[in-house]
This record gives C-alpha cells, structure tokens and sequence, in this order.
C-alpha cells in the first residue's frame, strides 16, 4: 500500500501519518503484548445502569479523561467541551452578548440546541441555569463545572431517554467527579494574550484523606478560583472586528454613520435636534455640525463592545465516603459552584424620533405601555443651542453612561447522598439529592424615559459626569431555579446464557423542578426601557420507573433493551424504548448498532406562567409604511408619498407567551458502527447516526393582521416622494399608532432529520529510549440537516441555518480534532489540532435561496438589496487552531507546565450574517481566532 502524502490537505496527512504509524507499531509489537489481568474491574458506561468488564458498549462513548482535560491547555471545563466534534449549531458561550441566558455557557451536540442534550454530574441530572436560551430551553451551565475535581467526561454520541428520561435527545454529557482521593496537591497558573489582554488567574487544591479500604472511609475536598479578564472589541485590528463595509459595497455599520435609505436619524454623542414642526434632522448641538453628521464624519465607538466577557468562577466540592456493614456504603456530597460573567452592549440612547418605552408585563399582565409612553425626549426651550424656543425633540446617544451592561452571578448549591450495596443478590444504588441555582443580575445603563424627561426639564446638561443615576440607576433582579431527585436503582444477574451472565436492571426516579425566574421589577413595570422583561414561573414533577437487560445471546453477541415509562404532570406520559447489539466475531473486530425513541418534556418556560419579548427581525409597519416597495417587496425609498419614513425599518417586538397544552418532542435515534482493535496500543470506531426529530417546540409566527398597537404619535409623514414634514399619524391611517409588539405563542411544530459519520481513533506508540507517542482522533461529519417547516423540507447541513436559533451558530458539516502526546522520563509534550469546517452564509428555512437574499435579511445587516458585496460574504470559510502544551515533572512533588493557545495566531474566518457575537465572526465556533495566541504558565505541587 503507498500513499501520496504531498497530495493530501494537512488534516489528511496528519491523520494518515498516525494511521500508518499505529500500524506498523501494532505490527511489530504483535508480539510483545502482554498477557491480559486474569482481574477485570468492571465498570458503569454512560447509557447504562448495568456493570460491565468492556468499557465498548452498543452506544458510541467518548471518554477526556483529568488528564485529556488539562492537555487542552484550557483552564475552564465549557472551553474543553466547546470543542467536542459532536458539538454543533445552537451552542452556547459567554461571549454571546445578546443571549437571553447571558453568563451561561451549554452544549448542543448533533447541533440540535442545547435543550436535547443532557448533562449529568455523576449520572444525576443537574439543575438548570435560571435563565433559559432563547428565553425557551432550559440548559445546564457547563461553565460552573470544576476543573480539578472532573475524574473524567463520559459523551454518550447516542440518545439515551430510555435511560434517563427527558432531554437525551442528541447525547448526554456525564461529568463524573472523583470518587476518592489522598494526599494534597495545588495548582497556580496564569495567562495572557499576545495583546496582553484577556488575563487569567487559576488557583485550585485537593486535600483528602482516608483509604477506603483500610481506614473505612476517605473524605476530600477541592477548591478553585478562576479570574479571566474581558478582550474589548476594538483591541483587535482584524477584519472581524471591520464595521464599515463600504468599500465592499455595504454599509456603514459604525455607530453614527448617516444612511438615508437605512438609517436617516443616525445616532450621536454630542446630540442635535429634530426640528420640532418638520421632524427633520435641525440644529446640531456642540461638537458635530450637520455637515459632518450627513457626512459620517460624527461616528464613534462604543468602548464597551467585548469579544470576551470579564468571568470568574468559586467552586467548592466535598465528598465523603464510609464503609458500612457488609459491602454498603454511603457517599455525601456537597458543592457550591459560583459563576459570574458579564454580557455587554452598546450605549443607550433617546429613541428619536419615535420615543423611548418600557413595557408592563408579567405573571396575569398582558403588555401594555405606561402612562404618556413611548416618550419623546426633548430638550427644553432654554437649552444650550436650542433654537426653536419650543422643546425639540433630542437624538442623542449617552456616552456617559457607558455601554449597556449586565452583571451575572450565579451560585448553584448541590447536595447528595448515596447509599449503595448489595441485598439478597441484588446491586442497589439508591440517591437522593437537592439542587439550587440562583442567578442575580444587575443591568447597567438602561434609561428611565420619565425621569430623564424631568432631569433634561431640571437642567441636566447632556455629556455630564454627574446626575446620571437620576434616570439611568442600576437594575437588579433575581431568577430561581430548584431540583430534587430521588433515584433508586438495582441490579442483579438472572441466569446464564451461553455467552455469559444475563443481567437484569431496573429502578424508579421521581424529580421536582421549581422554575422562579421573573424580569426585574423596574423591567417589568415598563420603568425602563429596552431590557430584558423575559419571566417564566413553573413547577414540574416527574415520577419514573424504568428497565434495562443485557443479554450475551452466545459468546460473540450482546443484545442490549431498555424501556423508560415518564409520568409528567405537566402533559401526561412518554414510554421511550431502547434497543442495541454488539458482535464480536473475534477479539479484534466488534459491529455495533443501537436503535431508541426519546423526547423532551416541555418545561415550565415554555408551559408555565411564562412570557418574554425580544425584537427578531427588521421590516416595515405595512400599515405606517405602505409604499415605496420594488417588485420582489424590497423597500427602495423609504420617503415615498403616504408613508411615515420611521416606520419602514422598524424592529419587531414580539410576545412570546407560553403554551399548557404543548405536548413532548419526540425522536427516533439508530446508531451502526464498527470498533477495530488489533491491540491494546490501536482502537478505531467508525460509528454512523441518524436522528429524527418531531413534534418540535418552536415560536409560533407572530399574528401580524392583529399587532398590538400604542397610541397615535406625531411622527415625520411624507406628503409627496421626498417630502416629508411632521404632522400627527392620520389621514388613512388615522388613529392608528406604532406596532408596540406582535403576539406569538409557542406550538408543537416542525420535524428535524440528522444523519453522520463519527470517527475515533486512539493509539499508543512504544518508541523505545525516545519514550511513548499517543494519538487521539476524532472526526464528525455531517450528512444531512434536514428541516421541515410545513409541507417544505430545507437542507441545512453546511449553511448557517437555522438562523432563528440560539445566536444563528451555523452548521458546519466537518469537524475534527488531532491530539499527539510525546512522553519520556519526565517531560511530555502535547500538540491539538481543532479543524472546523466552512459553510455557507445563508439559511434557505428562512427563504434565503441566494447569497444576496442571506446579506440584506441577516439580523446583522451589512448589506442592502441591490447593493454589491464580496464572493467572500457568501462563505464562512475554515478555520483551523493549533493549541500546544507541554509538562515537566521537576521532581517527586513539583511539575511545572504551559501551553501556547492558537499557536499561530489564526484569525476568525469572516462571518457576515451571525449575530451571535460583536463583529462579523461568529464566537460559538471560532473564538480561539478573535482571542488570538494565548500563553498560560503554571506549577502544581503534590503535597
């Protein structure tokens, strides 16, 4: 066999290269393998209840082991995760600036959301985040997991409801903790970027005592404090970070820029004022004459943009384990997890022309304005360069405020007990557990319209670094989310089949979820304007009972069933079958296949008392702005005769409210595969899967034929094309004012179908004198992503669709990740290769056929129709990061370590359409690139 190396691409290579040599390794040691422990331990897999001696079960596992864990050269658990190659479309990172669940980070494997994953901490569900993505599905906080108390990370790349229940759609993500541990040790590191930015400090410790086995019991506990510090926007230079995109024939994103087609009223920090009679831009105030506003000569920055929020994380976790009477034994554990973060925006501003409003809503409150909301803002007739002797309207962004921000910090609490042993033949592991997770926000910046109406009347003079908490004070608010669980399991074999034990396994689980997560009050009440005003309020209980059989049929066949009987009483019930085989015809080849059906309980965001509003697209009040349109409905002239110019681009408040009668997503899963080891130094699977999903939860579309309307404002009206002058809202539309939101209500709708390949590769290579090499691959390739919205299906797999969902990640159809570890003596060196593959900037589920139609529909837009744009806006093109790490062990106690992040500095592809992150690339998947090379040094010492 010959290959030709030279012709292949890099990642090729690379994975060609450690193939050949694990071959020829495995060749030539055939014979030196020593003979197999007659002792097996056995062990409990992700995806089953039932002990086995193979860790290669009918559903495809990946294991990061500690070790795996601190190679990656990543201090934070949900940076390790973010680059799983299952992890896809609708994940979640902290540096998504406008997520409905800022300060939380989730996964989303198969890219079907991270509402149809499920994590565990040692094989237990986990509580919540209080807030949830999109305002609809709830996630577990992966960024609030230890570092240095992870024993290892099991991924089941299977959906597994018929073991656990709710939400194992796509995969489970199964954390488990150290069981015991002796002695003392601690870890101090520290990081920074080439730019110097984006600083971290990382302290953690273990300290226990007691050996199981000979004292009776064994007690530790870890701590860890991570600091990161934030990377503002504008201290990067790259192309991502561009906002004018004139010269590729768009638009002038930079705040300030006047677009007359687009955006006629352009923001500003030293302000002018509309002429109180016309609603024309009039009299400029100090520092910007209008000469240089209509010439985009009054832009400016929004200091306060983050490609990296500000985080850090307290976690503290105790275990105790004693040993009872016969085999039994009993596990306390107890944790306390705080996470904190920061989501950050651009600067408030007067709402001109159209007014500033808050919205009164929640629990039994349909929205409504308050009293003489929207509010224009006006200066008074005796302001400082006001000529009109009349109030006139201000346009004016608040510098002094500072960006709009909020601070995130949440404190989950966890306590367990378990109690496990064996009775009359019987294993019996019996839990019980409590779980809080309390997040409190404090929003920054936000703008009370009626007070600054009466600081402006009061003499507030705009730019003053004082008195602004007058109308802009600080904005907290607390969100609750609860978890109990009680599980008890046993399991016991029944008979013996050729093959060997048949073992039986069944148990029952019952879970209660409280869900208090309300909008500030000041939020709520509609005191302020443009915040988030999302509540939801619920409870919901679960009782489970559940069984599995593994039954090995003859020597080389394992038939594996599970079945999984939900009661909710939130809809009623859900039985979820699992069936899967495993075929050995000799010791070197098994076949594997796995087929189930799963669900996803509605939770009590989407079924309680529970409503939000958000503003998801871009277009004109047909009502307000009736023409000027083209043939294809695109608006052309936003000033023709009969239309109010404000209200041709107007962004849609939409009302979500929750549903009672939504029934479970369902889903059917199979897995096929095959698992090659001709050693113990060589393992392959190849593992295909399919996954269908119906009956989805998703917002319904908005009743566009019955807004809800606030009253009829004095808005600038065109009375013949190009002439506009300001007048009261009447005439055709009399009495008809600005849309204030477009109700929606979430339904069971659509259907999702995901097919690919998974490919894993581990091996182990004896280099003599020269030490060992490992190699760790992992490859997945997407197939299909198929979405079905009515009687339309849409392929999805490598375009950015669905666009609608969770910050509009993309679905990139290639993935993978190459890791080599050079050990000898007491050096090892770890290289990591992350490859992402690219995908098209466009989403045909939202009627985007073209690059055109993708450019000027994105919630991002960069471009207009008509306009010209690069080839290049019409893919987001490959990224590929490489991370190296490297460890000596100076001595028995000391090992010192480091690791260079994005070793060669690669930014970001360009992302034109995501609004996921600030600038134009897209922070789920390529965040490595805006962070840019990043250095990390530390030292841990073993007491």
């Amino acid at each position: 066999m010959s290959l030709n190396l030279s012709a292949q691409r890099p990642l090729a290579r690379a994975v060609s290269l450690v193939l050949l040599s694990a071959c020829a390794a495995t060749q030539a040691e055939a014979q030196s393998v020593p003979a197999a422990s007659t002792s097996v331990e056995e062990v409990v897999v992700t995806g089953s209840m039932i002990r086995r001696t193979d860790a290669e079960t009918p559903s495809p596992v990946s294991i990061l082991t500690a070790e795996d864990l601190v190679k990656s050269g990543y201090t934070d658990v949900s940076e390790v995760l973010r680059n799983l190659t299952a992890n896809g479309q609708g994940t979640l990172s902290q540096s998504f600036a406008g997520a409905f669940a800022g300060g939380g980070s989730g996964v989303a494997l198969r890219g079907l959301t991270v509402g149809a994953t499920l994590t565990l901490i040692d094989s237990q569900r986990m509580v919540a985040y209080p807030l949830s993505d999109d305002g609809q599905r709830s996630f577990v906080d992966v960024s609030a997991i230890p570092f240095n108390a992870v024993e290892r990370i099991e991924v089941l790349k299977d959906g597994a409801s018929a073991e656990y229940g709710s939400d194992a759609i796509a995969g489970v993500v199964n954390v488990i903790l150290k069981k015991t541990y002796e002695g003392a040790e601690a870890t101090a590191e520290g990081g920074t970027s080439k730019h110097g930015d984006g600083t971290t400090e990382h302290v953690s410790g273990i300290f226990g005592r007691g050996d199981l086995a000979h004292d009776g019991y064994n007690f530790y506990v870890a701590a860890e404090f991570r600091h990161q510090d934030q990377i503002r926007f504008f201290d990067r230079n790259g192309g991502f970070t561009n906002l004018d995109w004139t010269a590729q024939g768009g638009l002038n994103r930079t705040p300030g820029a006047y677009i007359p087609n687009y955006n006629p009223y352009p923001a500003s920090v030293t302000g002018y004022l509309l002429d109180p009679s016309t609603g024309a831009i009039g009299a400029a105030l100090p520092g910007c004459s209008l000469a240089q506003l209509t010439a985009s000569q009054c832009t400016f920055r929004t200091l306060g943009l983050q490609l990296q929020p500000t985080s850090e994380n307290i976690n503290v976790l105790s275990k105790y384990t004693v040993r009872l009477g016969g085999d039994w034994q009993f596990v306390a554990t107890g944790s306390f997890f705080r996470s904190q973060a920061q989501q950050s925006g651009g600067i408030a501003n007067t709402g001109a022309p159209g007014g500033l409003f808050g919205i009164h809503v929640g629990p039994g409150v349909n929205p409504t304005l308050p009293a003489n909301e929207p509010l224009v803002i006006t200066v008074p007739s005796n302001y400082p360069g006001n000529p009109y002797g009349v109030a006139a309207p201000l346009v004016y962004s608040f510098r002094e405020l500072g960006a709009v921000y909020t601070e995130f910090s949440t404190d989950t609490y966890r306590l367990f007990g378990e109690l496990k042993g064996t009775w009359r033949g019987w294993d019996v592991d019996a839990n019980a557990g409590a779980m809080l997770a309390t997040t409190h926000q404090l929003q920054h910046g936000l703008i009370d319209p009626v007070r600054l109406q009466a600081a402006l009347n009061a003499g507030y003079v705009l730019g003053s670094s004082t008195g602004t908490s007058l109308f802009a004070p600080p904005v907290p608010a607390t969100e609750y989310s609860k978890l109990q669980v009680v599980d008890v399991r046993a399991t016991r074999g029944v008979m013996e089949l050729p093959g060997g034990t048949l073992s039986f396994g069944t148990g029952v689980d019952y879970q209660h979820r409280d869900l208090d997560a309300l909008a500030s009050q000041a939020c709520s009440s509609g005191t302020v304007a443009n915040c988030n005003n999302a509540f939801a309020v619920g409870t919901q209980n679960n009782l489970a009972v559940f069984a599995e059989v593994v039954a090995p049929i003859v020597q080389h066949l394992e038939l594996d069933g599970a079945v999984r009987y939900d009661h909710y009483d939130t809809y009623g019930h859900s039985v979820t079958p699992k069936f899967g085989f495993k075929y050995s015809p000799f010791s070197a080849l098994a076949l594997r296949g796995t087929w189930g059906e799963g669900f996803r309980a509605p939770n009590p965001a989407e079924t309680g008392n529970a409503g939000q509003s958000y503003y998801l697209n871009t277009g004109p009040d047909s009502a307000l702005c009736p023409n000027g349109y083209d043939a294809n409905g695109n608006l052309v002239n936003p000033t023709a005769a009969g239309n109010f110019p404000s209200q041709c681009a107007v962004g849609f408040q939409y009302y979500q409210r929750s549903n009672p009668n939504l029934q479970p997503v369902k889903s059917k899963s199979y897995t096929l595969g095959v698992v090659i080891e001709p050693s113990n130094r060589l393992n392959v699977s190849v593992d295909y899967y399919d996954i269908r999903v119906s009956n989805d939860i998703v917002a319904g579309p908005g009743d566009f034929a019955n807004p809800a309307r606030g009253p009829a404002v004095t808005l600038p009206y065109c009375t013949a094309d190009g002439q506009c002058t300001s007048t009261a809202n009447t005439g055709t539309v009399y009495g008809v004012g600005p849309i204030l939101y477009v109700p929606a209500t979430y339904i069971n709708a659509n259907s999702t179908h995901t097919s690919g390949v998974d490919i894993d590769l581990k091996t182990r290579i004896d280099l003599g004198e020269w030490g060992r090499l490992t190699g760790d691959l992992n490859v997945t390739q997407l197939l299909h992503y198929q979405l079905t919205v009515g009687a339309s299906t849409y392929e999805l797999a490598g375009t950015h669709g669905p666009l609608a969902v969770s910050g509009d990640t993309g679905n990139p159809k290639s993935r993978a990740a190459l890791s080599l570890t050079w050990e000898r003596s007491s050096l090892s060196l770890t290289g990591t290769v992350n490859y992402i593959g690219a995908f098209a900037a466009l989403d045909p589920s939202a009627g985007q056929q073209t690059c055109a139609d993708a450019q000027y529909q994105s919630y991002a837009t960069k471009f207009l129709s008509g306009q010209t744009f690069p080839a290049s806006a019409c893919t987001v093109d490959h990224f590929t990061d490489v991370d190296v790490y490297g460890k000596w062990t100076v001595g028995e106690h000391l090992s010192v370590h480091g690791s260079v992040l994005n070793l060669f500095n690669r930014e970001p592809p360009l992302d034109y359409t995501t609004y996921g992150g600030t600038g134009a690339y897209n922070p789920s998947f390529h965040q490595a690139g805006a962070v840019g090379r990043y250095f990390n040094l530390g030292a841990t010492y073993r007491f």
